[in-house]
């Protein structure tokens, strides 16, 4: 008997796959090589020692970087008394693999490192790499915090401390390799006005600004089952929505 030629249609290929997964797919029959990105990402810290919060996300990099060896993940983590930034800089896969397994720690409520998380950049095929190797560093200061106050900018505050990121691995980008390690221990005292401010991070995480997006609505847009779409003319239609947030804002 001749097989159906509705069944014969690639998009029921489609079905019980996640995003992630056809678009990993679709990669590796492209054959393409991984184009390089780069993620800007803030959290409020659980009350744990911050040198464990960086070892639990140099964990995190060790396993990716495992899983797929010729894709280098390269990047700082930033982290305060109670907050930190992350800026990471790799493929699209590993960023989608990173953020997924930030969401599985939230959601495990009593020995999670991360209270809430919110991506504010995902830069695409950017040109080159800012940082040389993937680290951490504590930033030893009061855990004090200046509030800003709803009647703040946010768009303006949001693009300020993208810049000071920005200037910020532009300066470590020119630094001899040899004093990599020491140009970052001494952050504070070189560069201060080029370190987002604990009130920053307070601000967007605690306020529900459009300008941002929480790690579990990006991740699970990657974990959404093809099977729920009625045609594929809704299956275009949120693709092209996912795609569209993964780019939200424009390369560096």
């Amino acid at each position: 008997m001749a097989a159906s030629p509705e069944l014969d249609d690639p998009i029921f290929d489609l079905i019980g796959q996640s995003l992630l997964e056809v678009i990993e797919e679709k990669n590796r029959t492209l054959n393409k090589k991984a184009l390089l990105h780069r993620m800007v990402i803030i959290a409020k810290l659980c009350p744990r020692e911050l040198d464990d919060v960086g070892k639990y996300y140099e964990k995190i990099v060790k396993d990716l970087q495992t899983q797929s060896q010729t894709e280098t993940i390269t990047g700082l983590l930033l982290m305060y008394p109670k907050y930190c930034v992350h800026v990471i800089e790799t493929s699209a896969d590993n960023i989608v693999e990173f953020v997924t397994n930030i969401k599985r720690d939230m959601d495990v409520e009593e020995d999670a490192y991360l209270e809430t998380s919110k991506i504010l950049v995902v830069s695409h095929d950017i040109p080159s790499r800012l940082y040389q190797h993937w680290s951490y560093r504590v930033l030893n200061i009061s855990s004090a915090i200046d509030e800003y106050n709803l009647g703040e900018d946010w768009q303006k505050l949001l693009i300020d401390m993208l810049a000071r990121l920005l200037k910020l691995g532009m300066f470590l980008s020119h630094q001899p390799k040899v004093q990599q390690k020491n140009t970052v221990d001494t952050l504070r005292e070189k560069v201060p006005e080029l370190l987002p401010e604990q009130g920053m991070l307070a601000y967007l995480l605690d306020n529900d600004e459009r300008c941002v997006e929480a790690v579990r609505d990006f991740a699970s847009r990657y974990e959404m089952p093809y099977d729920t779409f009625v045609d594929a003319g809704e299956f275009v239609v949120l693709l092209c929505t996912v795609l569209e947030t993964f780019g939200k804002i424009s390369k560096y």
